[in-house]
């Protein structure tokens, strides 16, 4: 689906301040486009359920729909104009030396995006 058959729907999203619907707005606020919102819910098994009851559309991650357990179908299309990427930040303070754990969990996510997301990765040690 491109973002141009996404505003022309009716959706359901969380409410201004939540990250998922900052980085909706900022591919569609630049391209003139103004989201259609029937309502504002910051519960995503609430989005989901007004969803399958056809109420209206929203825009999730994929990861998001697999807690979904219940009879309701849930129809999906992935976005594919333009791809929306959000970006993974481990945030440390800098008034403290890195502990094993975050040193640890750094390690591993500079690894994980290396082998999953090889074009968006950034230079080991940056």
């Amino acid at each position: 689906m491109r973002l141009s058959g996404v505003v022309q729907r009716n959706l359901v999203m969380p409410s201004g301040p939540h990250a998922l619907r900052q980085l909706l707005e900022s591919y569609t606020r630049p391209r003139g486009m103004q989201l259609k919102m029937v309502a504002e819910v910051d519960s995503v098994q609430t989005v989901l359920s007004l969803v399958a009851r056809g109420v209206a559309d929203t825009v999730l991650p994929l990861s998001a729909t697999r807690a979904w357990i219940y009879p309701q179908t849930l129809h999906m299309a992935v976005m594919v104009a333009p791809a929306i990427r959000n970006r993974l930040v481990l945030a440390v303070p800098k008034a403290r030396p890195g502990t094993l754990l975050s040193r640890y969990a750094s390690q591993l996510l500079r690894t994980l995006v290396q082998q999953h997301f090889d074009d968006a990765a950034p230079p080991v040690g940056g």
